[in-house]
């Protein structure tokens, strides 16, 4: 009999620890858990009332999860598991930001979950994002060197987008001097500005 599982929801590609609590679990070579018809994984028994399985690779959807013992008979209960589509990232804006950080990126993708730990990467840095909508996330660029870096996005702790786009640090510009300081408030006063090489 299953009570409860955690996670309830992960990828399409799999590799979703679920930790399943129930009651009369045995220890055996054929614990099991179900998610329809052909999709089956080992279990790991931990306790009379716990065990945990690993998701396969399924169609995005909902699905029934149950347990058995010996491949035979199965819990009579089950407990709904959602599998969610896999992130593909399809743009971003802006794609360019100066390397003291602060860049507010907007990135669109044909799915992000709802979630609060959605995390950016640059390179290896990452930052936290906001969810928008189930298509789009914001995150601000965090401080980095001078360059070219691969942004990705990390929807979970063991799941990320299929692929990564570029986004381009550039040198923060510094203003060194202006002239005319002053100028009526009318407006219409050209000013020159003179600034580091970015």
């Amino acid at each position: 009999v299953i009570v409860q599982i955690h996670p309830s929801e992960g990828s399409e590609m799999g590799g979703t620890n679920i930790r399943v609590m129930g009651v009369h679990f045995k220890r055996s070579d054929l614990l099991s858990c179900s998610f329809g018809d052909g999709y089956e994984t080992p279990a790991y028994w931990v306790s009379l009332t716990m065990l945990e399985c690993v998701t396969p690779k399924h169609p995005p959807g909902e699905s029934q999860l149950r347990v058995t013992n010996d491949k035979m008979q199965y819990s009579e209960t089950s407990y709904q598991f959602s599998f969610l589509p896999h992130t593909v990232l399809d743009s971003l804006v802006p794609t360019h930001g100066p390397s003291d950080g602060g860049t507010k990126i907007y990135i669109h993708a044909n799915y992000f979950p709802s979630s609060n730990n959605i995390l950016c990467r640059f390179n290896s840095t990452e930052v936290l994002a906001t969810n928008i909508n189930k298509s789009t996330i914001f995150c601000v660029a965090p401080s980095h060197d001078v360059g070219l870096v691969s942004l990705s996005v990390v929807t979970s702790s063991d799941d990320f987008s299929s692929n990564v786009l570029p986004f381009r640090f550039s040198k923060t510009p510094k203003i060194v001097s202006f002239h005319p300081s002053s100028g009526p408030a009318s407006g219409n006063t050209s000013i020159a500005v003179a600034e580091n090489d970015p």
